[in-house]
């Protein structure tokens, strides 16, 4: 917020003496800001105190809201704001001790600014009256009546002072205040409404005494006293009387020139026609001319003559000039003819009686008012104004305004005076020569054409004789200052966004909101003024490419080559592509949620080009289905909620459903076991059904049993029941189905053998039961032993089931299940398993594969592995285990991949012994030593390899922070970036960025080797590439290519390409600009702005090379002349006697002698404005000369800057030759005025002189006159 340091006041303190309330007085400011401009249109709180002279006494105080006109005009009644203390009617006005203090506060300010205070002068003689008696004024006096009773008062034109008689003596009202001095000319008003027709006066002219009147309202001038006078019908009354001549002012000097103004926008070219006293015919648009007969000014704008101007009214008539002395008397001529009485005019009728008007003061609703009443009320046209209103027929009491009543009401303005002379022709401008569209300069004698500033109509340069931008600096840069928030807005007329410190933070806006900000501890934030972090962005990032695959290429510390690249595989895909096997071994497509790995085209969810290992669950929730497929089979696992199913799709359809044979089932509830078709059932209790699923025994088939060369043996005493379909027969032996004679028992190919055997089959081969209880079917092809055991292609079974293929097909699956269909759902090979779920519609039912937990009621607990075709699945049961994918190697397990509920580690050994939580560590060995350190990410190969208890970092790299082992908060984006680093709170972004640093901290390193070096320094911020490379020191700023290079020194701030190259030991040092400060090593506490700015000592500030030929802006330079900082002070300034001894020169400045001793190589000289800054003819003095003449006097002039070392030069302050310049003029002055003494001295003895001689020539005249009398009477012979 602008603070207000400008405040005009007007009092405007009504003329109508009358004790009415509310109490009150008119108030008026003009606000300005500390340029001294005007605001206008702004909303402001002003607060009033009427107080005693010390401030110490508030008598009365309010506030009012206002705001300002388009002048900075704002106008209020005191006595009328609110937030009020105590009462108006309470002030004491009558001790003339009141003052009036003025506080403002603008709109979005909080405070409020003291504007001082003032005294009071002129007393509200309506507010002084309330205090209980009638004043009784006497008019303006010279000096104080005699004739004297209490409450008289008068003006003294002596004392300029108010008295008022209370009785015993008089007593001060009001003193005149001093004449402020004159403000500037305000801005032309607007124009104002026409007054109401003023009383027509008919003017006689002027005479010595009075005319005879013949008519009401006649006037004229009375020359002989000088007053004017008007009939009202009965007696001439004075209408005014001729003031005071004042004294003749002296003419005040010729103020400055002002600034030149902004240059207007291009006008309409007019072609001028001439001056006609009737309109001419147009032949063009924009034709004007002047019209000599309605005095105005038209334009043609294509279809008719419009008004460009009006002839203004004649003003008033200046003031009478000093009467010039008199002049010599003539010779009197002769006496002229008498002339011819004129005729007496006839006498005029007698006009009507007028009629006397009465003031009733100020108009009230309850009155009553009769013709000739006047009142004061609110004017009609203009708001806050009253005008004096004239009753024409009795009204009242009414709630009519006069302006709303006007039927009854007339309102009065006094007539408008005539138009005075026209004023005096100002100054002529300056006119000199100088490039086209260039802007004047004033150097403080005269106007110069010299400055950078130029305007081509268009654009606005500076540095530049042809802008192509509506601003355009060149070279140069641009710098907004500002004790509140400076900005630099940029608006294309809907959207509007700022670059500008909010919160003391460097902030770029948008639509009111920051986009961008940068903090003073080098965070950067996106979408936030309030970066927690050195990198902190609100919402989403994206990374996109300009050609190619879109993401980041990862590399190890062992190769210069990329490794790895994380990104898009085109607009569908993204994955990672691995450059040692030039392939994409893991993607994502995008649009349906497949992945691939080891292949680039997924077709499922989950498409693996290889083995998939898992020591846990696959789970899959798709409806409780999962799918392997396996040749032309699909072997499908489902669960319907009643039964699991190993399913088997047809032949040829894999992916379809399965067949309707529905080989093996289990009911959930149940336990019993379905093979095929109900072919073969067996119940939880023991039952098995053949043909049935319900049988009522241990064996029940429904259908025929079929044996042939074998046996069919019951043991036990419940014998043999065979049921046929008309009945049954059974053997009633009881327990055995004998033969006589123990004879073997033959049924087609079948064969029950005497010695226990049973063998089915050609020859008894096909399938057979041993003596000893072991059954076997055909060669090898199934064996049951005695022990449970069943072999499958064995007879030699070591388990409950063994299933052995065979060398001759080693490709034949060795265990297939189908679905209902008849697909396989699942497959066993000699040297794989697979399982096939299914993955058709939407609309069909889909596969699952599960691997679940039981418990001991053999109900199901957990998941452990589920597959459907949507997703995969795996849980583990200990969070600190979870899932992890492993190498074998002898009896070490290293990890390739492990996962666990608080840590994510992919990569070979990434995260090996870490007992810490939130970490993420992606790459070979990444994090290999971390133990107990959190919330980590280390993204690349070894990178942060050695972090053990570091936490809150980011490294993302191949070896970036490799050694950090305690180091936290930190983030280092690179190969080797932070390589070394131990510190903490780094930001270290680019290849080998902090390479070596170690316990340096709170760095922010942005560039290929920026603060390569810098292992101990802290609080650095180093942006370009090898910026701050060399650079072993802390709390700096280097941004630009190899700026600070070299620095071995602290807080220095260094911009621009190779800015500071050399500089090492300076300290405290800012240089901005390309190839700013080069070439300086030591200095301190010096300032270089601009291309190829050099330094050449301690302590100095040099803006622009040795090829710049202005410097400037729109305002003086200030120095520091605070009165309350300086000591020793002496008048002992020199005037004359240094002055004097000035050589003033022109000269041409040699730059390539310049250059060679400032060491600027040519390839950074430019070339062409040195040779145009060699051709400049300047005007000063030589230092050295200057230094001589100032110690010639013993004068130590501080106007020479002199060198601090071989390599500095001689410079001149020329602001300061300002100092000796007035002490001379002074001294001049004072010779002046000696000499004006001797001169009036000399002139008062040649007048005395003159009066002696005056004498003498009429001594002799008379002489002369006596000598020739008497020479006369000698020759008249009279004695």
């Amino acid at each position: 917020m602008k603070k207000v340091i400008y405040l005009l006041l007007v009092f405007l303190i009504s003329s109508a003496v009358m004790a009415q309330i509310p109490l009150g007085f008119s108030y008026q400011g003009v606000l300005r800001n500390t340029d001294g401009q005007l605001l206008a249109n702004k909303q402001a709180s002003v607060k009033i105190s009427l107080t005693n002279e010390n401030g110490t006494t508030v008598h009365y105080g309010e506030t009012h809201s206002v705001t300002t006109n388009e002048f900075g005009l704002f106008t209020m009644t005191v006595g009328s704001g609110t937030d009020v203390i105590a009462s108006l009617e309470g002030v004491p006005w009558s001790t003339g001790d009141i003052f009036i203090r003025v506080e403002v506060m603008l709109s979005g300010s909080s405070t409020y600014t003291a504007m001082g205070s003032q005294r009071l002068l002129t007393v509200p003689y309506a507010n002084y009256a309330l205090d209980g008696f009638t004043l009784e004024w006497l008019g303006t006096l010279v000096v104080a009546p005699s004739s004297l009773h209490k409450n008289q008062a008068y003006y003294s034109s002596t004392e300029k002072k108010s008295f008022i008689w209370d009785g015993d003596s008089w007593e001060i009202i009001s003193i005149d205040g001093l004449t402020g001095p004159a403000g500037e000319t305000g801005p032309q008003g607007p124009q104002g409404i026409s007054g109401a027709n003023g009383i027509s006066i008919v003017w006689l002219g002027m005479f010595d005494i009075a005319p005879t009147p013949s008519a009401i309202n006649q006037a004229y001038y009375n020359s002989t006293d000088k007053k004017s006078y008007i009939w009202d019908g009965d007696s001439w009354e004075i209408l005014s009387v001729d003031g005071l001549k004042g004294d003749q002012g002296a003419t005040g000097d010729v103020g400055p020139q002002g600034p030149q103004g902004v240059p207007g926008a291009n006008g309409i070219s007019i072609v001028w026609l001439g001056m006609f006293d009737t309109a001419p015919t147009p032949s063009e648009a924009n034709q004007a001319y002047y019209n000599s007969t309605d005095k105005k000014s038209y334009i043609w704008d294509g279809d008719s003559w419009e008004i460009v101007s009006i002839d203004g009214l004649q003003g008033p008539a200046g003031e009478a000039g000093l009467q010039g002395p008199q002049g010599i008397q003539g010779e009197i001529g002769p006496q002229g003819v008498q002339g011819i009485q004129g005729e007496v005019g006839p006498q005029g009728p007698q006009g009507p009686a007028g009629v006397g008007l009465s003031l009733e003061g100020n108009w009230s609703a309850d009155s009553v008012y009769v013709e000739g009443d006047y009142v004061f009320d609110e004017s009609s046209g203009t708001v806050g104004v009253n005008s004096m209103w004239i009753c024409q027929n009795p009204v009242g009491p009414s709630v009519n305004r006069p302006k709303d009543d006007l039927s009854n009401w007339v309102e009065f303005e006094a007539p408008e005076g005539p138009e005075g002379p026209q004023g005096p022709v100002g100054p002529v401008g300056p006119l000199v020569e100088g490039t086209s569209g260039q802007t004047l300069r004033h150097d403080g004698t005269t106007w110069v054409a010299n400055s950078v500033l130029f305007n081509n109509g268009t654009n606005v340069g500076i540095g530049t004789t042809s802008p192509v931008n509506k601003l355009h600096i060149s070279p140069g840069q641009l710098r907004l200052d500002g004790s509140t928030n400076p900005y630099l807005s940029l608006n294309n007329g809907t959207y509007q966004g700022y670059l500008e410190v909010v919160s003391n933070n460097l902030a770029l806006t948008y639509n009111g909101s920051v986009r961008l900000g940068i903090n003073s501890s080098g965070n950067i934030g996106i979408g936030t003024n309030s970066p927690s972090y050195k990198v902190d962005i609100v919402g989403r990032s994206r990374f996109q490419s300009g050609g190619g695959s879109a993401g980041f290429w990862l590399m190890n510390n062992a190769n210069t080559a990329d490794r790895a690249f994380v990104g898009m595989l085109d607009d569908n895909y993204v994955g990672m592509y691995g450059a040692g096997g030039a392939a994409w071994s893991l993607v994502m497509n995008v649009n349906n949620g497949n992945v691939g790995v080891g292949t680039s085209t997924p077709g499922m969810k989950m498409d693996i080009a290889g083995s998939l290992r898992s020591n846990g669950e696959l789970i899959s929730t798709n409806s409780n289905q999962a799918r392997f497929i396996t040749g032309n089979y699909g072997l499908i696992h489902r669960n319907d909620g009643s039964n699991y199913y190993m399913l088997l799709t047809n032949s040829g359809d894999q992916y379809g459903s399965w067949n309707t044979l529905r080989p093996f089932s289990i009911a959930n509830a149940s336990g019993s076991v379905n093979i095929g078709n109900s072919a073969l059932f067996v119940q939880h209790g023991g039952n098995v059904g053949v043909g049935t699923t319900s049988p009522g025994y241990k064996l029940h088939t429904v259908g025929d049993i079929y044996a042939n060369g074998g046996w069919l043996r019951v043991s036990g005493n419940a014998g043999l029941y065979f049921e046929s379909w008309g009945g049954g027969w059974y053997m009633s032996d009881g327990t055995w189905i004998r033969t006589y004679n123990n004879k073997n028992i033959y049924h087609n190919t079948g064969i029950m053998r005497t010695d226990g055997t049973f063998q089915v089959g050609d020859n008894g081969s096909t399938f057979s039961v041993a003596n000893g209880g072991n059954l076997s079917y055909r060669t090898n092809v199934l064996y049951a032993n005695t022990s449970g055991n069943v072999g499958i292609g064995t007879t030699s079974p070591n388990a409950r089931m063994v299933i052995q293929g065979v060398s001759t097909n080693p490709a034949d699956p060795l265990f297939v299940v189908n679905d209902r269909l008849g697909q396989p759902v699942f497959i066993v090979y000699q040297d794989s398993v697979r399982i096939i779920v299914k993955d058709g519609t939407t609309k069909d039912s889909k596969g699952i594969f599960a691997v679940s937990g039981r418990n001991t009621s053999k109900a199901l607990t957990n998941n452990f592995l589920m597959i459907t075709p949507d997703k995969t699945r795996v849980w583990t049961g200990d969070p600190d285990l979870g899932f992890a994918a492993e190498n074998i190697n002898g009896t070490l397990k290293e990890h390739y991949t492990k996962l666990t509920l608080n840590n994510s580690f992919v990569g070979y050994l990434s995260g090996r012994v870490t007992t810490g939580n939130a970490n993420a560590f992606f790459g070979y060995k990444a994090g290999y030593s971390n133990s107990t350190g959190i919330r980590n990410v280390l993204i690349g190969h070894l990178t942060g390899y050695n972090n053990t208890t570091g936490l809150d970092n980011t490294f993302v790299g191949s070896g970036t922070g490799y050694s950090n082992s305690t180091g936290s908060y930190c983030t280092y984006v690179g190969r080797s970036a932070g390589y070394y680093s131990t510190g903490n709170k780094n930001s270290f972004f680019g290849y080998a960025a902090g390479l070596t640093n170690t316990d340096g901290a709170n760095n922010t390193y942005l560039g290929t080797e920026s603060g390569y070096t810098n292992s101990t320094g802290s609080g650095n911020t180093f942006v370009g590439y090898g910026a701050g490379r060399q650079a072993t020191s802390s709390y700096n700023v280097c941004m630009g290519y190899q700026s600070g290079y070299n620095l071995n020194s602290n807080n220095n701030t260094l911009i621009g390409n190779l800015t500071g190259r050399f500089l090492t030991t300076g300290s405290s040092n800012t240089a901005i600009g390309y190839y700013a400060y080069y070439s300086g090593s030591e200095y301190n506490n010096s300032t270089a702005v601009g291309y190829n700015t050099q330094i050449t000592g301690w302590n100095q500030v040099r803006i622009g090379n040795t090829s710049v030929t202005s410097i400037g802006g729109y305002a003086g330079w200030s120095n520091l002349s605070d009165i309350r900082f300086k000591k020793e002070i002496k008048s002992n300034v020199p005037g004359l006697s240094f002055i004097l001894k000035l050589r003033p020169i022109t000269y041409f400045i040699d730059v390539d002698k310049l250059a060679g001793y400032l060491q600027t190589p040519d390839s950074l000289r430019l070339i062409d404005s040195d040779n145009l800054k060699s051709k400049i003819l300047y005007t000063g003095f030589a230092a050295q000369e200057v230094e001589i003449a100032a110690k010639s006097i013993g004068y130590d002039f501080s106007g020479v800057d002199k060198p601090q070392n071989e390599k500095d030069f001689y410079s001149l302050r020329y602001a300061e030759f300002t100092v000796p310049l007035v002490k001379a003029v002074q001294e001049l002055s004072e010779e002046l005025e000696l000499q004006k003494k001797v001169n009036n001295s000399q002139k008062q003895m040649l007048d005395e002189q003159k009066t002696l001689n005056d004498e003498l020539l009429r001594r002799i005249i008379a002489l002369e006159k006596l000598v020739k009398v008497t020479a006369d009477s000698n020759e008249l012979g009279i004695k």
